[in-house]
């Protein structure tokens, strides 16, 4: 199973690369929304993990571009954004979210 994860965080990337390897996952990672994208057009994940603050692009573009190909429409994506600004997912939950997950992520 591949896993993209788009985010420019790297410790955050790190965590949560050290942690879905170790349950033998594929990760592809990205660290902005427009090279995200273009890792899922090309890659095709099976999950997407997002981060709320994607540079290059705001989740809302990114998700809808997503949403439009047809090999990446019902791919599950998840958004990571601070605990503090978890209500900012509600808008986000009618274009598709599969969930939410809060930063930091420890490995």
């Amino acid at each position: 199973m591949a896993v993209l994860l788009v985010d420019a965080d790297c410790l955050c990337q790190e965590a949560v690369r050290k942690t879905l390897r170790e349950d033998g996952l594929t990760v592809i990672a990205a660290s902005d929304g427009l090279s995200g994208l273009d890792a899922a057009i090309a890659e095709k994940p099976d999950l997407i993990l997002a981060d709320f603050h994607l540079q290059g692009i705001d989740i809302f573009t990114f998700i809808k571009k997503i949403r439009r190909r047809a090999a990446l429409a019902k791919t599950p994506l998840i958004l990571l954004l601070p605990k503090e600004e978890e209500q900012n997912a509600a808008p986000l939950q009618a274009e598709g979210l599969a969930g939410v997950l809060t930063k930091p992520i420890d490995a």
